[in-house]
């Protein structure tokens, strides 16, 4: 049963910005961190069937929802440390911590340089690890992202006017597909920033790949067995070379597991993390 009292939604004044959050529930803490298209009401659905046993927090990351976007170069690292000053901020000694995509990547960044604070740790379909075809399609996404918003304007108007003749074509699903990169890419620049849309030496940097030998902590890690194939073998690649972890394919999951399987997932949760 969903827990019955609402939310409570506050501020709080970081180094780094002004950080937005939403909370729920009693009981031992745990952190949810949304993925790059999405803000911390990602987890809302799941924080309310698990909040009569945990006490839930879902942050915007800074530069996202909304919380403060300041005029800064956007990093993993950066992400990292604004985590580590709200749970300073909260005084949490020892949490639980989850993290999609994305927040996969920071929370087991910061699991790795900050392990006294975390009991253990749940991904979902993380980021972070070099496959061989993240440089060029980093490359392709940075040029999508800097590509001049008339271009995309005028793929909206031909879409409408010679729609008959786009579908004869067959260029409606890359039309479709291109608008819709451009949408998600207009409103989470963030995202675009952290994920792709810098150097790639800086990147490259920042991924985690054999540092995930280091993480002495329980970790499960959840991935849709719908998802494309890469990010399949991302999931598979952190479950290889973190010692005392588990993978668990949800056999009809895509991708946005929070929202898509959001009972499955918050079932997991009240299963892995010991209450």
């Amino acid at each position: 049963m969903p827990y019955t009292t609402p939310f409570r939604n506050s501020r709080i004044k970081l180094p780094q910005g002004l950080l937005f959050w939403h909370e729920i529930g009693e009981g031992i803490p745990i952190i949810f961190l949304h993925g790059p298209w999405n803000d911390g009401s990602q987890w809302t659905q799941v924080m309310s069937l698990i909040a009569d046993k945990f006490h839930c927090f879902a942050p915007d990351l800074l530069g996202f929802g909304t919380s403060a976007n300041p005029n800064v170069h956007h990093s993993i690292s950066l992400q990292v440390e604004c985590l580590n000053e709200f749970v300073k901020a909260l005084d949490l000694k020892r949490l639980y911590l989850v993290g999609d995509s994305l927040g996969a990547w920071i929370a087991t960044s910061y699991a790795l340089k900050y392990p006294d604070h975390i009991i253990s740790l749940l991904l979902l379909q993380p980021e972070g690890i070099k496959t061989d075809k993240l440089e060029p399609t980093c490359s392709s996404m940075r040029r999508l992202a800097n590509t001049p918003s008339l271009l995309f304007a005028v793929f909206k108007c031909l879409d409408k006017r010679f729609n008959p003749i786009i579908r004869i074509l067959g260029w409606q699903n890359k039309i479709n597909k291109y608008l819709e990169l451009h949408r998600k890419f207009s409103e989470y620049p963030t995202a675009c920033q952290l994920l792709f849309n810098r150097k790639f030496r800086e990147i490259d940097s920042e991924l985690l790949g054999n540092n995930l030998v280091n993480l002495e902590l329980p970790c499960l890690i959840l991935q849709g067995g719908q998802d494309e194939r890469e990010n399949l073998e991302k999931s598979k690649t952190y479950a290889s070379m973190i010692y005392q972890s588990q993978l668990k394919i949800i056999t009809h999951g895509t991708n946005n597991l929070p929202q898509n399987c959001t009972g499955v997932v918050a079932q997991y949760i009240l299963d892995f993390f010991t209450v």
